[in-house]
């Protein structure tokens, strides 16, 4: 996700698999509560909240998602996935797949980092597991596509 401003207005961009993009109101006003929980439950009293662990400008603390993720939370796996997308399309792209092939190897990336969420080595570096990952994923569908 990327935030920007359009016509005075905070947005957030996001980029979708098929090359477009989705526009959102990056922040709802202070006025309104959220009905996510761990949101609510980390503002202040005067309707602030706290930044997360590691956040910088912005950027979740990769580890942490990950820790998170693992731990079963569903909105850490959705930040996950929101920001490496476009890494495994990418990789898939390079390789010049097949359309249901290219389609797959997506879902095989995101069903290995499910397997192995609670065993990587280091969490940190997720986005070179998941390009590795994605690599061998497409590996395996040309040699599957080639046998065929």
């Amino acid at each position: 996700m990327l935030g920007v401003h359009v016509a005075g207005q905070a947005v957030a961009v996001r980029y979708l698999a098929d090359s477009c993009i989705a526009l959102r109101h990056a922040a709802r006003p202070a006025s309104r509560t959220s009905r996510h929980p761990r949101r609510t439950a980390e503002a202040g009293a005067d309707g602030t909240v706290a930044a997360m662990p590691g956040q910088n400008g912005g950027a979740l603390d990769v580890a942490w998602l990950v820790r998170r993720a693992a731990g079963g939370d569903r909105w850490a796996w959705e930040r996950l996935v929101d920001q490496y997308a476009r890494l495994i399309w990418a990789m898939t792209r390079d390789f010049k797949l097949g359309e249901s092939d290219a389609a797959d190897v997506p879902q095989a990336t995101w069903l290995r980092l499910l397997e192995h969420i609670d065993r990587l080595e280091h969490p940190a570096r997720l986005a070179s597991w998941l390009a590795a990952t994605a690599r061998h994923e497409c590996l395996r569908a040309a040699a599957a596509r080639q046998q065929n």
